[in-house]
């Protein structure tokens, strides 16, 4: 079984990174983001994964957001540490570079850019798990890594001693629920990572939530797990739909994912809206529409860019 002084349990918002015009981290508004995250009441972060752009982002870099994020928290919240890198020993570096920060909990992919087999995947993730410095959270994103953890393979390395549990992302329900239901007696987390499938995962029993959208707008979040928490069927429903408005802001831009989420933070303060590609930024007209669906929310949209 693993070690962690933190459980896997609530909602844990996938931070994304500000940037400056020259390309560079701002500090200032990366903390900004996570004390209105740490005010809102969530669980704890997902630092450096996906919605931090965190493939393009340096070693540096990465282990600069771990300090920020344990300074704000006083090492009160959970922290688990994304390392985005397309083969094992590169995620093995990446592991060393934050191990000195005690993460709770660090997470990898599947190998990218080759396609690779089940067998590649298991040799992949127990290499990992074995020589980690934290429990390790498998991650799913086939949209991304082009190659899928699948059920199958998931459910073998659950039992590992140093594996924690899922963030499962894929979008796959059914692969959901199944993994959940079929790892109910052990101590391992199904963690649901699409934040159009939250409500249906908790009323299934999942016990966490990371969300990239949350970074928008947390409090919807919030009250599903504590609804879900309570028994409160109904609300974790109406806070869904919440999310599902809120959601909008991905259509509404051209389905820019990140760069909309970017642009509502920025909006309301709290981020730039640049990306770390630049030209992968919104233009004026899309985020004009991200604001309007911000303001429907009733949300205070102050500031552009």
């Amino acid at each position: 079984m693993y070690s962690s002084s933190k459980r896997l349990r609530g909602i844990l918002p996938a931070l994304i990174t500000p940037f400056d015009e020259d390309g560079s981290v701002d500090p200032g508004l990366f903390t900004t983001q996570v004390d209105y995250l740490v005010g809102e009441g969530v669980d704890g972060f997902f630092v450096t994964g996906t919605t931090s752009e965190g493939a393009f982002l340096t070693n540096d870099e990465r282990v600069r957001l771990v300090k920020l994020v344990k300074e704000r928290t006083a090492d009160s919240l959970l922290c688990c540490v994304a390392v985005l890198a397309p083969d094992t020993s590169s995620v093995l570096r990446g592991f060393d570079t934050v191990a000195g920060l005690a993460p709770d909990f660090v997470s990898a992919v599947t190998p990218f850019y080759l396609g690779v087999s089940p067998r590649d995947v298991v040799h992949h993730f127990v290499t990992l798990a074995d020589r980690s410095p934290a429990p390790l959270i498998l991650y799913n994103i086939p949209q991304n890594s082009h190659n899928a953890l699948e059920l199958a393979t998931v459910l073998e390395l659950a039992d590992h001693p140093n594996i924690a549990g899922i963030k499962d992302s894929g979008g796959v329900f059914m692969s959901f629920q199944r993994g959940l239901l079929a790892t109910g007696d052990r101590d391992f987390t199904w963690i649901q990572g699409e934040d159009l499938l939250d409500a249906p995962a908790l009323l299934m029993g999942a016990r966490c939530i990371v969300t990239g959208l949350g970074n928008a707008w947390i409090e919807p979040y919030v009250s599903m797990y504590r609804a879900a928490t309570d028994g409160d069927a109904s609300e974790v429903i109406s806070a869904q739909q919440r999310i599902n408005e809120l959601f909008r802001i991905i259509p509404e831009s051209g389905g820019a994912g990140l760069a909309a989420i970017k642009s509502a933070a920025a909006l309301q303060g709290r981020s730039t809206p640049r990306m770390r590609i630049a030209s992968m930024q919104l233009s004026a007209e899309q985020e004009a529409r991200v604001a309007a669906v911000l303001e429907e929310l009733g949300l205070d949209v102050r500031v552009a860019g």
